[in-house]
């Protein structure tokens, strides 16, 4: 990535970030006159992961999480109605043709940015940790496990990072134990009770596609998809741990686990891959969901018959 496309990624990054904060505000705001929206709480979900260092960084996509944002915006401060408060100025940001524009052409939105150092290095943290839940909710939600207490906590967050305080909200380490807590769930009622002890984690070899991140929904799509095509599938990453849940058992074609990944490995990327991956030779990446990387190619609908194409 040159220079200039890294100005233009982190960017539209701090763009949509803005954006939340005002979207956000008003999700909370909404939601404490009993209007919830499931596709407003969920694009505030995807948004915050998209808008994660390493995640996306193909600004065509990244564009389109913005021009969707617009909508969001307009939708749910017509859903909210009126606020017998002060709007803080966070919220009142609209974007405009001109500061879309200064964007793509690489300047920089500044977040928080009449806060002191201290105050500013506070939130930015408090972002982050938005992000880590939001990821951790996105994989409970396609585990059909909605997580409602991390949509919650999330907008209450923007909520008060956009400028009003909310005492009654859990602490930032409360509620990523309470998101992982919701995602074991999850993954427990899908797959099973994991079992560290019975996990079949052995070194793979020369595997013809290699699963890296997190999601193991993508992990298991891939697998049933791959049966009986005589295509070894191995993991990489934190999916080490899938190796432990009952399900995964099944599949004689999950041949283990990789500490190291080889230039020629074809890599299927999911939420939350490793960095690592990122120095991976593009064409033989392919990426999924809201993941995204120039060079790369992504697979949109689930199927993975081009990768199963490209390997064999």
């Amino acid at each position: 990535m040159s220079d200039h496309q890294h100005h233009v990624v982190e960017g539209l990054h701090r763009l949509i970030e803005k954006q939340l904060l005002g979207i956000g505000f008003w999700v909370r705001a909404a939601r404490m006159q009993g209007h919830r929206h499931p596709a407003i709480d969920q694009y505030v979900i995807d948004a915050l992961i998209s808008a994660t260092q390493g995640v996306n960084s193909d600004p065509g996509r990244l564009i389109t999480v913005v021009q969707m944002g617009e909508a969001v915006r307009q939708a749910i401060t017509e859903i909210a109605g009126e606020f017998n408060e002060v709007i803080p100025e966070a919220v009142q940001f609209v974007l405009t043709d001109a500061i879309f524009q200064q964007v793509v052409n690489g300047a920089t939105i500044q977040l928080f940015g009449q806060d002191t150092t201290k105050n500013r290095s506070t939130k930015l943290q408090h972002l982050s940790d938005c992000k880590t839940i939001a990821a951790t909710a996105a994989q409970s939600a396609v585990l059909d496990y909605f997580d409602i207490d991390s949509f919650n906590w999330i907008s209450d967050s923007l909520f008060q990072l956009a400028g009003l305080p909310h005492s009654n909200i859990n602490t930032n380490d409360d509620a990523i134990k309470m998101a992982f807590q919701h995602l074991y769930t999850a993954r427990s009622q899908r797959f099973g009770v994991p079992d560290e002890q019975a996990a079949r984690v052995s070194p793979a070899m020369c595997p013809a596609i290699v699963v890296a991140g997190e999601d193991f929904q993508i992990l298991e799509d891939v697998l049933i998809q791959s049966f009986q095509r005589g295509l070894s599938v191995a993991t990489y990453g934190p999916l080490k741990a899938a190796h432990s849940h009952p399900a995964f058992h099944q599949f004689e074609h999950l041949s283990g686990h990789i500490d190291e990944l080889l230039p020629d490995t074809t890599v299927v990327l999911s939420m939350n891959f490793p960095v690592q991956c990122l120095n991976h030779p593009r064409e033989k990446l392919f990426t999924t969901g809201l993941l995204g990387m120039e060079g790369a190619t992504h697979i949109a609908d689930k199927g993975y018959k081009a990768i199963f194409s490209y390997v064999q």
